[in-house]
C-alpha cells in the first residue's frame, strides 16, 4: 500500500520557501510510505517539499524505479486513483463499487501505517525547529 501524509514546519524554510508551501497552507515536507497490511513500512521518501504530490513522491522512492527486481511475478501495490499507474474501472457500475470497496479497506490500514508512525515519532505530528 502507498499513502503520503505531510509534517508541518515551524516556519518558511530560508531557501525555497515557497516551494515547501502545501495545499492545506501550510509549510510542510512530504512523507510517503509504502506498507504491507501488517503495517511494516517496505520503502518510503521523505524530504520533498510538501508541495509536491503524492505521485511525484512515489516517483523517487527505490519500489519505483526498481519494482521489476523488488517485486517478485504477480506481486503488486494497491495505491489510489492519485496515483496514475494502471487503468481504473468505469465510474457507477458494479464492477467499480466491488473494486472501491475492497480498495477501501485497503485504504484504512495505510492510514493505521501512517498513524502509527505519526505516534511512535511525535515530532512527525510537526516539526518545531527553525529551518535555516
Amino acid at each position: 500500500m502507498v499513502d503520503g501524509t505531510l509534517v508541518p514546519l515551524y516556519a518558511c524554510p530560508a531557501f525555497f520557501g515557497n516551494s515547501w508551501y502545501d495545499h492545506k497552507s501550510n509549510y510542510s515536507l512530504n512523507v510517503l510510505i509504502v506498507s504491507t497490511p501488517d503495517l511494516c513500512i517496505v520503502d518510503y521518501s521523505v524530504g520533498l517539499p510538501g508541495s509536491w504530490h503524492d505521485a511525484s513522491a512515489f516517483a523517487e522512492t527505490c519500489i519505483f524505479h526498481e519494482h521489476d527486481v523488488l517485486l517478485e511475478e504477480g506481486e503488486w501495490l494497491f495505491v489510489d486513483t492519485a496515483y496514475p499507474l494502471h487503468d481504473w474501472p468505469e465510474k457507477d457500475t458494479e464492477e467499480n463499487t466491488t473494486y472501491n470497496y475492497y480498495v477501501s479497506k485497503v485504504c484504512i490500514q495505510s492510514e493505521y501505517a501512517v498513524g502509527y508512525l505519526k505516534g511512535t515519532w511525535q515530532s512527525l505530528r510537526g516539526l518545531y525547529y527553525a529551518c535555516l
